[in-house]
């Protein structure tokens, strides 16, 4: 099982960061591209979770197998796409990076109503290339988390019209 959620996270996690660089380089198609994350985050997990159902286990999987699955695959993804933050944000474009943390805490600070509001957004000058990273793990995982719940229920429901 890690396997193949190992294979489905490095293949996840390259469609990933690669949807992530091409919204970097045209921010006018970046909706278009979060559907595309989105979409593939789930035809990723159904594909391979499907396949190892099929393949290994004779057709039929549990539910929380599946889910199982699943939340690997994208923690797998996860851990790909904070390479892929972390080498954007500290080798490609550290000047672009350093401007957009500089702009979003002026931002949040302008639009503080609470002074521990305005204290967290003169934190967020601080911001480094390692915390874009391991945000981008906690995002990634956490929305992987929420799609694998849908991919494993289709996973399970598919095998059901199987055998019926």
């Amino acid at each position: 099982m890690i396997e193949v959620s190992m294979r489905g996270g490095l293949v996840l996690g390259l469609i990933l960061a690669g949807c992530i660089y091409l919204t970097l380089l045209s921010p006018a198609i970046s909706l278009f591209l979060m559907v595309m994350m989105f979409f593939s985050i789930y035809r990723c997990m159904t594909m391979y979770a499907g396949d190892y159902r099929d393949n290994v286990l004779g057709g039929v999987i549990p539910y929380g197998k599946s889910f199982h699955l699943c939340v690997f695959m994208s923690f797998f993804a996860s851990s790909i796409v904070a390479v892929a933050v972390f080498i954007y944000c500290k080798w490609l474009d550290p000047d672009g990076f350093a401007q957009a943390v500089h702009v979003s805490s002026q931002y949040w600070a302008k639009h503080a109503a609470t002074e521990d509001q305005v204290a967290v957004a003169e934190e967020m000058k601080n911001t480094s290339a390692a915390d874009m990273a391991f945000s981008s793990i906690w995002v990634f995982s956490i929305l992987g988390c929420l799609i694998s719940l849908i991919a494993s229920a289709s996973i399970v429901r598919k095998n059901k019209k199987n055998n019926s």
